[in-house]
């Protein structure tokens, strides 16, 4: 009766404290300026974790964004590759806050998952790449939430374009 089997409740409470620490290092970096450390951590982790992790994943490819460091962009690109496209879209929306993600905003909107080019589309809505992004998806994307993620983000991209004129 008192034994306790492997991965018990135990277990699973520690995996969800590491996975809090990570999204809280994220934080915590981008707010301290510990960015290149931070960066080094968060891509070792990431480079660490297997698929079957989905939480950690998750939150790692979030804490990446929250970073912010272009030494994160590779292991987001990788990252946005995932087998799963919850984690695949956090990827291409962190990706969007990274100096040098910009080729993986692109590869997202091209994803086989709607919610991962929503996430694109979501994320590219202040990069210069937005009209293109926006008008090929507007214009062939058979999901309407797609759709209306090219709206907004065609309408961001002609807003700030207006303001830059002015």
């Amino acid at each position: 009766g008192g034994r306790r089997r492997r991965g018990g409740a135990g277990r699973g409470r520690q995996k969800t404290r590491t996975d809090d620490l990570t999204r809280a290092l994220g934080l915590a970096a981008a707010r301290f300026g510990a960015r290149p450390e931070a960066a080094a951590a968060l891509a070792t982790a990431w480079a660490r974790t297997k698929p079957a992790e989905f939480a950690l994943r998750l939150r790692l490819a979030r804490a990446m964004g929250d970073v912010g460091d272009t030494k994160l962009a590779g292991a987001l690109a990788e990252a946005a590759r995932d087998p799963d496209p919850v984690v695949r879209a956090a990827a291409v929306t962190a990706a969007a806050r990274v100096p040098g993600g910009a080729a993986t905003v692109r590869a997202g909107a091209g994803d086989s998952d709607a919610g991962v080019r929503k996430a694109a589309l979501d994320a590219a809505g202040t990069r210069p790449d937005a009209v293109e992004l926006g008008a090929r998806a507007l214009a062939g994307d058979g999901w309407p939430m797609v759709r209306h993620a090219a709206a907004d983000a065609l309408a961001i991209a002609c807003h700030d374009h207006g303001e830059a004129r002015a």
